[in-house]
């Protein structure tokens, strides 16, 4: 009898270690994201220039580029009480090595998240930031930032007063100034060093302004070889448009993605 005893009490106590490390599994399987340190590019920022939050997240979505697996935004508030939300990707970054004959990009660090904003008004701005996911939601606390007064004419757009021509956000005219360079060719793919080369030497013409096309071998990010809403291997041309558009934004260019 005392053996039967012992060997019932053995195996209740099994049975309720297996439930609770059952239960541990279920509660951490239900657990929502985790959104580590957040890091900023500047504070204060410019008006009109980019402010950048990065971060990284910890989640149980399996597609990163999913929304309904993982919805990661921030809310952003300015001094007026104006309200913006801005949805966040996924973003991997890159290391560049070569020259204008080729390039090679090797991944620095994994994957990141960046929430990106142009603050249209000086003063003191707030953001929240929030993921969502299968597990639940999570809330960072809010944080503030400044933003400076800018030199810049603010966002281009048609203008109202006549359609056939572009003004900046204060009314300042803009003429573009430009050519197509849709992509450096078919042997150098989206190499940013000829970028380099073909922007400066437009820039010191006077140019403003030129045609980026989103062909499948050079800048676009969707495309037969990725599935439908899955841009994993496409993270190096998404990384190569981001660089390009920063040199034309150096220069005081745009661009017209195609």
């Amino acid at each position: 009898m005392g053996l039967c005893k012992a060997l019932k009490k053995r195996s209740s106590k099994s049975l309720i270690s297996f439930f609770s490390l059952f239960l541990l599994s279920v509660a951490q399987a239900e657990a929502a994201p985790t959104i580590g340190t957040i890091t900023v590019n500047t504070n204060p920022v410019a008006q009109y220039n980019k402010f950048e939050l990065t971060f990284p997240i910890t989640t149980w979505a399996t597609n990163l580029y999913d929304p309904a697996q993982i919805d990661v935004h921030a809310v952003f508030t300015g001094p007026t009480g104006t309200q913006y939300t801005i949805n966040g990707f996924p973003y991997q970054d890159y290391i560049r090595s070569g020259n204008t004959g080729g390039q090679n990009l090797t991944p620095n660090g994994g994957i990141v998240w960046k929430v990106r904003f142009s603050p249209p008004t000086a003063g003191n701005w707030s953001y929240v930031l929030t993921a969502i996911d299968t597990g639940g939601t999570s809330t960072a606390p809010s944080a503030s930032f400044q933003v400076s007064p800018s030199t810049k004419h603010g966002f281009l757009q048609v203008s109202k007063n006549d359609p056939h021509y572009f003004n900046y956000t204060d009314g300042t005219a803009f003429f573009p100034i430009g050519e197509n360079m849709a992509w450096p060719d078919n042997n150098k793919n989206n190499n940013t060093y000829v970028y380099d080369a073909f922007l400066t030497k437009l820039a010191a013409q006077g140019g403003n302004a030129v045609r980026l096309w989103m062909s499948s071998w050079c800048f676009r990010v969707e495309w037969s070889d990725t599935g439908l809403g899955n841009y994993g291997n496409r993270q190096n041309q998404a990384w190569c448009l981001d660089y390009v558009m920063d040199k034309l934004d150096s220069l005081g260019m745009v661009a017209n993605l195609a």
